[in-house]
């Protein structure tokens, strides 16, 4: 301690040697404070990568399942949408259907009858009358449309004797049309009226006395579609034939439902992968004949 005048008075200061100050010792304190600092926020970095590409995951799933979904839906909405096509054209034509013994219907058990409409025709003379047949071909699905034309109060060209045969100018003045694509089955019944199923076309009409008792009151369309999406991949993939081929081996039974054969048969398996199962779907209805 030293003391000094200084002014008249007298003032003390320290002397010799500075005794530690406590900031030194806080510097090393506050170093070491930063490098726990450091290591911890390094933690809560990787702490929050993994959390974040935990719900990356996450978000990835729901939105594959979510696409999934859609395409599902899509493809769904897209068979509705070609069986109500071709259903609803069948519809139309059989309730406008033309019964009679000296015109065909259902030939060789092939779906073709007379129909009392003009048929897709520029002939001005064309009566109201023309011959409609649905043809299935590989995957699709086809209609043929044969107008006629008649000198007045002529009776059209055909056997009195029933069944009558199909048109003799059909194959040179048939007009054909693509009804619905996606279709790789189609199948006809008929329903008798004993009430029974099978793949044969009785008329009232026959001569053979046993068929006009038992004739057909019913068609049942049976219709085996699929989306384009799984028609372009059994392209690609160059199972279209065999799918095909197997769906239709699968109808052991012409009395029971297509439909019902069909759907029990659409799982995986054999020829039908994934993709395959999930866009096929068979749809079916029962027309019944007017009296």
């Amino acid at each position: 301690m030293i003391l000094k005048m200084e002014n008249g008075k007298c003032k003390m200061q320290n002397g010799g040697a500075k005794r530690p100050s406590a900031a030194r010792g806080a510097g090393n304190i506050h170093s070491s404070f930063s490098i726990l600092h450091s290591a911890f926020t390094l933690i809560e970095v990787l702490v929050a990568s993994a959390i974040l590409a935990f719900l990356l995951v996450v978000f990835l799933s729901v939105a594959s399942f979510a696409s999934q979904a859609w395409r599902g839906s899509q493809q769904k909405m897209e068979e509705f949408s070609t069986a109500r096509i071709v259903m609803n054209r069948i519809r139309s034509d059989i309730e406008s259907i033309v019964i009679r013994p000296d015109l065909p219907l259902f030939p060789s058990n092939d779906m073709g009858f007379m129909t009392a409409k003009r048929g897709l025709t520029a002939d001005t003379n064309a009566r109201l009358l023309s011959y409609v047949e649905y043809g299935f071909n590989s995957n699709q699905l086809s209609i043929s449309n044969l107008p006629y034309t008649f000198a007045t109060n002529n009776s059209p060209p055909f056997s009195t004797n029933f069944p009558v045969p199909i048109p003799p100018d059909f194959a040179s003045r048939v007009t054909n049309n693509t009804l619905a694509n996606g279709v790789i089955g189609f199948q006809r019944s008929y329903l008798s009226k004993n009430g029974t199923w099978s793949t044969n076309f009785n008329s009232r009409y026959d001569t053979n006395t046993t068929n006009a008792t038992n004739a057909t009151v019913a068609v049942r369309v049976s219709l085996l579609v699929v989306s384009s999406e799984g028609l372009k991949h059994l392209q690609n993939t160059g199972k279209l034939s065999a799918v095909s081929a197997a769906m239709a081996n699968t109808l052991t039974s012409a009395t029971n439902s297509p439909e019902e054969q069909w759907n029990s048969a659409i799982k995986v398996g054999g020829e039908i992968d994934i993709p395959t199962a999930s866009s096929l779907r068979a749809f079916e209805r029962v027309f019944f004949l007017p009296n």
